[in-house]
């Protein structure tokens, strides 16, 4: 599996999040594992995380609680299906641009007629 991924700095030049651009699967049972959500692209299906910094492939496994559900994101390097390397590449970089934005303000006040 390939997995081409794009990586967003902030203003201070660190990682903001990267998100994936595009994936080649190596088999249909990899590609079956990420439609399901099983494999994926960072740690974001963690719960509580809102974007992910982590540009590798994982297998998510969840323990459940009476308190709750727990998740790790385990990384891998091999396809556990066919045994086909898998690679991530950063095809693409962006940052992140302070945009002020005004927002013009109608006022009304009441005027005797």
């Amino acid at each position: 599996m390939i997995a081409k991924y794009k990586t967003v700095y902030n203003e201070n030049g660190e990682i903001a999040w990267c998100e994936l651009v595009e994936a080649e699967f190596c088999c249909d049972e990899m590609k079956r594992a990420f439609e399901d959500g099983v494999i994926g692209f960072g740690d974001s299906r963690l719960i509580g995380c809102t974007s992910s910094k982590d540009s590798n492939i994982n297998i998510y496994h969840y323990t459940c609680f009476p308190e709750g559900t727990a998740c790790d994101a385990i990384p891998i390097r091999f396809c556990p299906f066919c045994g086909k390397e898998v690679k991530t590449i950063e095809v693409k970089k962006a940052k992140l641009v302070k945009k002020v934005v005004t927002v013009k303000k109608t006022e009304f006040e009441v005027v005797d007629i």
